[in-house]
């Protein structure tokens, strides 16, 4: 199940963006966090039964689309189907339709 984050458990959410994400593709600690307190932008995340964030949605309700700016996984969890299922939960959640952003495959860490 996809839990909402709340600026308390902000740094997990930030760690798992600096490990996924080339440095032109998230914000500053700052500008990230200044996210959390925005009506319209929602971090949700996977976390497991001992408590720990293994995957992440940044989110953006928007007028008629739920847009997904960020989706990660943590990289020692990749290839076993969690990102899948997350993103199953999502669209089976998601008030709106969901709009997914994607770069293209140019570099390893866009593969």
């Amino acid at each position: 199940m996809l839990t909402i984050l709340d600026e308390n458990r902000f740094d997990a959410f930030f760690s798992i963006l600096e490990q996924s994400f080339p440095l032109d593709e998230y914000r500053t600690r700052e500008e990230q966090r200044a996210l959390f307190d925005l009506a319209e932008y929602t971090a949700l995340a996977a976390v497991d039964e001992n408590g720990r964030i293994n995957g992440v949605f940044g989110v953006w309700d928007l007028e008629d689309v739920r847009f997904v700016e960020h989706f990660a996984v943590s990289p020692t969890l990749r290839g076993g189907g969690l990102g899948t299922h997350m993103f199953h939960e999502l669209l089976k959640t998601s008030p709106a339709p969901v709009v997914l952003e994607v770069e293209p495959p140019n570099d390893p860490v866009a593969v």
